[in-house]
């Protein structure tokens, strides 16, 4: 008896397509969104405290700003799998969402 043969598929170079480009549009608005975020909330965090007037808070947390994007890009390539990077992006763009209206309601 002869098994049956297997049928092989021939690779789909569309598929990586699509995968890399929404990779990097993800990595690019969602860093986007979460710097600007994480500006925000440094901040105001970094005034309320008194740490810092108001103009060099926004400069610090501005020139921060810079790494924490880089490091949100590199982190989007690192993460295996698209739904889980998106998951990972939307909680903490709601969780800084949330720590800047508290600090404006409380400030």
């Amino acid at each position: 008896m002869n098994a049956p043969a297997k049928v092989v598929t021939a690779p789909q170079p569309w598929r990586h397509a699509m995968r890399l480009g929404l990779r990097i549009s993800l990595a690019a608005g969602g860093g986007y969104l979460l710097t600007g975020l994480g500006c925000a909330v440094l901040a105001q965090a970094l005034v309320l405290a008194g740490l810092l007037a108001p103009a060099h808070a926004v400069l610090l947390s501005t020139l921060l700003g810079f790494v924490l994007y880089t490091g949100l890009l590199l982190w989007a390539f690192h993460v295996q799998g698209l739904a889980r990077l998106a998951l990972q992006f939307a909680a903490a763009a709601l969780l800084l969402a949330s720590l800047r209206a508290l600090l404006e309601c409380c400030g």
